[in-house]
């Protein structure tokens, strides 16, 4: 009667490891929306599809907080007015050695400095505020964003996890469940 009552640990375990990848399928291809008892599951839907529009959302949030910071000149805030501010610094420091010339006066020197470290600030700021939305609009990177939404095809990925990944999921987690039966009927027929 124990004998027969162990084997009742090996399905058991297996139907526990197929349930497992299952689950881990539907959290990240569930294409609905689900409710428990009328509340929305946070789960739903899957991870995938909610990682696309997070991604493609975090992308044009970028685009247009960059033209935001553009547009705007005159505003000290922003990591463009901080680059602009990081060069001016650096091109500043790195011409230390204007002070350092012999025959050059104090305020001559310091006035070269300045000089040179507003002419990189203004290259670079030119650089990213005109150029590079020049190149947007050129190379019509908002239409490629759009492009890119609708060639990222869930279906596809959901194929290719079904071909490639959920298949050999299975296959492992049903072989090491299947040893956990063993080991569990083992174990019970030795404590029984």
């Amino acid at each position: 009667m124990n004998f027969l009552l162990s084997l009742i640990f090996l399905p058991l375990n297996l139907l526990f490891g197929a349930s497992i990848i299952w689950l881990i399928r539907w959290l990240l291809f569930n294409k609905k929306q689900r409710y428990i008892f009328k509340k929305k599951n946070i789960l739903t839907p899957g991870l995938i599809i909610k990682g696309k529009s997070y991604a493609l959302g975090k992308v044009r949030n970028t685009v247009k907080e960059y033209f935001d910071q553009v547009d705007d000149f005159e505003s000290h805030q922003g990591y463009i007015y901080n680059w602009e501010k990081k060069v001016y610094q650096k091109v500043y420091d790195a011409t230390e050695f204007i002070d350092n010339a012999r025959y050059i006066p104090t305020s001559v020197a310091d006035w070269l400095r300045h000089a040179i470290a507003f002419i990189a600030k203004d290259l670079s700021s030119r650089f990213l505020r005109t150029f590079i939305p020049y190149l947007y609009e050129y190379y019509e990177v908002n239409n490629k964003i759009d492009m890119i939404a609708d060639k990222i095809d869930l279906v596809m990925i959901e194929s290719y996890y079904n071909q490639y990944c959920h298949k050999f999921l299975m296959y492992f987690n049903l072989f090491i469940f299947f040893l956990a039966g063993i080991l569990n009927q083992i174990l019970f027929l030795i404590l029984v």
